[in-house]
């Protein structure tokens, strides 16, 4: 495994340690990366986790992703707004869970 990937998935289980004690109003607090909040920078990491493993075990569903995200870009569409979307809302403890788990 890449040293990168295995950085990252430290960096992911600590992330998970510290958030995974907080009240589900928490998620909806504002952070200092471009003032997302917890909930936003979670689906951000989520949706682009389904990303790399498509990119890995699917690469036609990988490059149908791109395509889709490409589209709604180009049609005007905000990438958290899209990213939310896509993740049907998913938020607080449960997108934590699922993001943590999968």
């Amino acid at each position: 495994m890449l040293q990168q990937a295995i950085d990252f998935k430290k960096e992911s289980d600590y992330l998970y340690e510290i958030l995974q004690h907080l009240d589900a109003d928490y998620f909806s607090s504002p952070t200092q990366f471009k003032n997302w909040t917890i909930d936003t920078v979670l689906q951000h990491l989520h949706y682009f986790n389904i990303a790399a493993d498509l990119s890995l075990v699917n690469e036609a569903k990988f490059l149908n992703f791109l395509n889709d995200l490409r589209r709604a870009g180009k049609k005007g569409k905000n990438m958290v707004v899209y990213t939310r979307e896509k993740l049907d809302n998913l938020s607080g403890p449960d997108l934590l869970q699922i993001w943590h788990d999968f």
